[in-house]
């Protein structure tokens, strides 16, 4: 049977790059804050924004990597399961062929349910893992700012001319869906694996 305890340290080492990604994140605001203030040099600007975009596609490499390893081990310990049920079939047959006594049957089935249940409740925790992931990568995907497009810029109102008064949507700004590329739904992503109560 698949060790637990890899479970357990994948889960845990992806939430360790998922706070070294936010860290990341946080230097390089506080990076920009710098040079727009004109507290740091545009050369020191530049390396530090190379450097901190080097490191930011290296933990996302790596975290997508261990995502790929929770997901195999996900449909690894759900195999094991199945060869669980497949054993306490078994166990229930000999039971009531009376080929083993009921304490032998008693002791095994409680060893094998335990184990079920052991196994269930791993792969909830790495699939609610997983989904917390994804749906935590949505949502700062939606906090991105709506990107302005200089070669649409529109002149200024004069003075004499009237302002509308009721709201006119510019054709400045264009939506994120058309700017950030599609990523995949949590619920696409996680749709073919249900997460078990």
């Amino acid at each position: 049977m698949m060790d637990l305890q890899h479970s357990f340290e994948l889960n845990l080492a992806q939430r360790m790059k998922i706070r070294e990604l936010e860290l990341i994140k946080k230097r390089q605001q506080t990076l920009e804050k710098l040079s727009a203030s004109e507290r740091i040099s545009q050369s020191t600007y530049e390396y530090l924004k190379k450097k901190l975009t080097e490191e930011t596609i290296n933990l996302e490499a790596e975290l997508k990597s261990l995502l790929d390893n929770m997901t195999v081990v996900a449909q690894e310990l759900e195999s094991q399961m199945g060869g669980l049920e497949l054993a306490l079939a078994n166990l229930e047959m000999h039971y009531a062929t009376g080929e083993i006594d009921e304490q032998t049957y008693e002791n095994q089935n409680k060893a094998i349910l335990l184990s079920i249940d052991a196994v269930k409740q791993e792969v909830k925790n790495i699939k609610n893992s997983l989904l917390e992931t994804v749906l935590e990568s949505v949502e700062k995907e939606k906090k991105v700012p709506t990107l302005v497009k200089t070669e649409e810029a529109e002149p200024e109102p004069q003075a004499e001319e009237a302002v509308p008064e009721e709201p006119v949507e510019s054709s400045r700004e264009e939506p994120l869906e058309n700017i950030i590329p599609t990523l995949v739904s949590p619920s696409e992503a996680l749709s073919e694996q249900p997460i078990e109560q």
